[in-house]
């Protein structure tokens, strides 16, 4: 039967065995081994080292739970107790003498890898992690049976409360406080405060709701702080996910009722969520399965939800303040290696989207406030007096941000001495930057444009309207997209012949409703193509076809090849625009021939190496289930998971450098769509930019974006409802990478609102906004 290993042999960092080489007898013998160099007396003095070892319980133990660590799996406590030990005082020996060099980790892994068959009996289905020093760590025997007559709650544990703890015996609480409620003590600076936290009573409990609590309060218990002999061991997160459904589905009747808020502020259930929710414990890397399942279900905002709607009355928690104005100490170098070297408070596993926290300025604030500041405390870094912006900048600065060539050693020797995986992110934020400034002034140069469409996003802020997509032509202030009428190379052509073409459309929505799930297709009879599915599969009745000509749709395609603006512009931009009065609405627009061939390379790669996964969409749209669509970034719950919530597609990941390399792929592809869409509306960066800072949205690079790849993609006329505020509809874009192999009126791009289709080609942006009815034109069959 072939071994099931999950992964190689884990090497803590040597800081996590310090404690270790500071005991006796290790402490005491190591340094006397130095001076040793005949092997016939190594020999002596390791046999020595092995027997009194030995001869303790308490390093037998120790021993043994260090190695069951290292390999993930359980140790043979038989007849290999001996080889056990030699290991370990041969593995310990080098940590000490040769310290954490890269070398001595290779030779040590050389031992590790022959030893794990002889060692182990049983890989663990999922391996252990190191035991952080979190909320975790608690005594976890006195949480999970949750009675509090035998034992201390886990609020007392957490805040270390001395009142609560006087039931237990003299014996009980000496134990308690030297294993455990000194790591509560100590990070008291950094959790929230008791006094605050404190359940407060408003009405009369009622103790038919206490078994529903006790039960749900056992499960998360039991999960994120089982027994200590358990701590190891797989971790499976279903009871959790039962039991936060079942909690969703109780109804606002009931948990409105004044008796069951008190009975839940009086609860153990609100004790243990106020600890899942405390946002200064980086609870999600206590053990690897919490990693993974907070990936897939982030329980600090699930049950925060849970704590809002059935505590609605509390106060709020006064928190430390995250950013406190003043004086910075910031050494940008002293950061990236303390934080570097530091796996435990490193949130890439549990969520992906972290680990572009320093592509952009607002990236960096926002993850400050979700991780990154309340972690960094938790781990004794000093960040009083932090200017954000100030500290991001001095971050960008470093040498392995800006890959100076004079500073190739120092960058060598930081990115050897920290996590791999936060390595890999430095440099592929470092890359990442670079090639969206390269791409930047690809797009927008001097020579192409009259007017910084570059940097034109602040004048479509201080336009006359809120909406920048809109021109009021009574106003002195215009967005930037009316008044740039094309560039340089075509400033003295009449309008027919600028790169830069507005068409005027008509807004024909309450016509085209009758239309939806229609199919748009040039061809007739036999020559259309089918539905994959049949009408009577989704119960929407025989599928109905409309031709472009019939609806009266105006075709716009690319100006020719030989057309001026091809050799004195370089690009063909179309705007369409509604006119209301005196405004002018910019509701969709085109661009052809958007990227440089090294671009659209680069595009066409990264797509290929993106995993797909196909998404299942509305029943009038599986029907043209022919070709694939998948998700990258963040999305809404979809039904298809019991107890989803907001979170990224299962597509991304966090555990190795390749899945962080394939994340900053989907990051870039996002964020050069929104590049090339700006020289169709300026305004689309503001737009995102805004609506991610105001709504908290996770970020597929610097947006609150989520994207669609697509392959041979095929819709009936529908509508998106994305994005739409306060009556505002907002553009969003689109980009054809490649298009070939069909016939040129197929596989176009309806806008059939506006009574307009593109006829789409490779290496083509556009933008619609969502609430309109969009649809690609089938292909014949």
């Amino acid at each position: 039967m072939a071994e099931l290993w999950l992964r190689d042999p884990y090497l803590p960092p040597l800081e996590e065995d310090q404690h270790i080489l500071n005991r006796t007898p290790l402490a005491e013998v190591f340094p006397e081994w130095v001076g040793s160099s005949l092997r016939s007396e190594m020999q002596t003095l390791k046999a020595s080292l092995s027997s009194q070892l030995m001869a303790d319980n308490f390093w037998l133990t120790t021993i043994s739970d260090w190695l069951a660590l290292v390999f993930g799996g359980e140790v043979d406590e038989g007849e290999r107790i001996e080889e056990q030990v030699d290991l370990f005082i041969d593995i310990m020996w080098m940590r000490f003498r040769h310290h954490d060099s890269v070398e001595s980790r290779a030779d040590i892994m050389k031992l590790l890898l022959p030893a794990r068959r002889s060692l182990i009996v049983k890989p663990y289905i999922s391996a252990p992690a190191a035991e952080f020093s979190i909320v975790g760590d608690l005594n976890a025997d006195d949480i999970a049976g949750l009675a509090p007559s035998k034992q201390a709650d886990i609020y007392s544990l957490v805040f270390g409360s001395d009142s609560d703890l006087s039931d237990l015996s003299e014996e009980e609480n000496a134990s308690q406080n030297n294993d455990f409620i000194m790591s509560a003590v100590e990070t008291e600076d950094v959790v929230m405060q008791p006094v605050v936290m404190q359940p407060v009573e408003t009405g009369e409990r009622d103790d038919r709701y206490i078994s529903m609590f006790e039960a749900r309060a056992e499960e998360i218990a039991e999960f994120f702080f089982p027994a200590r002999e358990e701590h190891s061991k797989p971790r499976n997160c279903k009871p959790l996910v039962e039991g936060l459904v079942s909690m969703r589905k109780v109804k606002d009747s009931l948990f409105m009722r004044e008796d069951f808020q008190a009975s839940f502020r009086g609860s153990e259930l609100y004790k243990v969520l106020l600890i899942v929710c405390n946002p200064y414990n980086p609870l999600e890397n206590s053990h690897p399965d919490v990693q993974q399942s907070f990936r897939l279900y982030n329980w600090k905002v699930a049950y925060g939800q849970i704590l809002d709607r059935w505590d609605p009355l509390s106060p709020e928690v006064n928190l430390p303040p995250l950013i406190e104005r003043g004086h910075s100490k910031f050494n940008t170098e002293h950061f990236l290696r303390f934080f570097g070297k530091r796996a435990e408070i490193h949130p890439w596993v549990a969520y992906p989207t972290a680990c572009t926290f320093l592509v952009s300025e607002d990236a960096f604030k926002s993850n400050c406030e979700h991780w990154l500041i309340p972690w960094l405390r938790h781990a004794k870094y000093e960040t009083a007096g932090w200017d954000l912006t100030t500290v991001y900048r001095q971050i960008c600065q470093h040498p392995v941000m800006t890959g100076g060539a004079d500073h190739t050693r120092p960058v060598k020797r930081l990115l050897d001495d920290v996590d791999p995986c936060f390595a890999a992110i430095l440099l592929e934020t470092r890359r990442y930057k670079k090639t969206l400034d390269t791409i930047n002034e690809e797009i927008f140069t001097k020579t192409r444009s009259g007017t910084n469409t570059a940097n034109s996003g602040s004048g479509d802020q201080t336009a006359a309207s809120d909406d920048p997509s809109v021109a009021d032509l009574s106003s002195t202030a215009l967005p930037a997209w009316y008044t740039e009428k094309g560039c340089a190379g075509c400033s003295g052509q009449a309008d027919s012949d600028r790169c830069v073409r507005f068409i005027e459309v008509e807004d024909r929505s309450d016509f085209m409703r009758e239309y939806e799930y229609y199919s748009l297709t040039v061809h007739e009879g036999s020559e259309r193509l089918v539905p994959k599915k049949k009408g009577t599969d989704d119960n929407l009745g025989p599928q109905k076809y409309v031709s472009p000509q019939e609806l009266g749709l105006r075709e716009i395609t690319a100006r020719p090849s030989d057309h001026p603006v091809w050799t004195t512009c370089k690009r063909d931009i179309v705007r369409l625009v509604y006119r209301e009065g005196n405004k002018l609405y910019l509701v969709g627009g085109f661009r052809y021939k958007a990227f440089s061939e090294s671009t659209l390379k680069l595009l066409k790669y990264n797509s290929l190496l993106i995993e797909t996964r196909a998404m299942r969409r509305r029943a009038a749209m599986q029907r043209w289930d022919y070709g694939l669509m998948s998700g990258a970034g963040t999305r809404m719950p979809t039904g298809g998971r019991k107890g989803d919530g907001y979170i990224p597609y299962s597509v991304h990941r966090g555990d190795t450098i390749d899945d962080i390399k394939a994340f900053f792929r989907s990051a870039l592809d996002s964020d050069i769509l929104i590049i090339a869409a700006k020289s169709i509306y300026q305004g689309i960066e503001f737009d995102f930019k805004t609506l991610t800072n105001n709504s908290g949205l996770q970020r597929l690079g610097k947006y609150g974006l989520t994207s669609y790849y697509c392959v041979n993609y095929i819709a009936p006329i529908h509508r998106d409802l994305d994005i739409e505020k306060e009556g505002r509809r907002y553009l969003h874009p689109c980009m054809q990478l490649v298009k070939e192999g069909c016939g040129e009126h197929d596989f176009n791009f309806a806008y059939v609102d506006w009574g307009v289709y593109f006829r789409t080609e490779s290496n083509a942006v556009w933008c619609v906004s969502s609430p309109d009815i969009d649809q690609s034109l089938k292909a014949n069959s």
